[in-house]
């Protein structure tokens, strides 16, 4: 990666990634309901793919609106398939406290010995830790 990509990341990783991080370790150690951890990959075509995973590029594909913001999710199958998948998980939280539906693999709760991260892509998939030097980094340094 580019300086600036890796910049980038690093910035996006310390104003968001951190504090999702630390609420679902506090979440998960309470054990009073459980917590599901989820990280966007799927990288827009628009504009080249310059804007990757951009933040908040989830927010039109949970209520199933890739059609109607399509200067930014684009208008390639990918991109609705990423709409129907994530609609139909948040359905599926909403119905039963469990965001776990047809359109996954089985999505653990987060936990701080498994750290299962369903990773929003096609196809999704879950994956232990992601970038756990991150996550260890994040903790050794105090917050901003």
């Amino acid at each position: 990666a580019a300086p600036a990509q890796i910049l980038g990341r690093m910035m996006a990783d310390n104003f968001f990634g951190k504090g999702s991080v630390e609420i679902a370790e506090r979440r998960a150690a309470q054990g009073a309901a459980p917590t599901y951890m989820y990280r966007i990959a799927w990288n827009t075509p628009v504009a080249g793919g310059v804007l990757k995973a951009a933040h908040g590029i989830d927010m039109p594909l949970w209520f199933d609106n890739a059609d109607h913001v399509t200067s930014l999710i684009g208008t390639t199958p990918q991109a609705q398939a990423m709409s129907t998948m994530l609609s139909q998980t948040l359905v599926a939280f909403a119905r039963t406290g469990n965001p776990n539906s047809p359109a996954l693999p089985h999505w653990p709760a987060y936990s701080t010995d498994q750290r299962a991260v369903m990773i929003f892509d096609v196809p999704p998939h879950v994956q232990a830790d992601p970038r756990p030097e991150f996550r260890k980094a994040w903790s050794a340094s105090p917050a901003p």
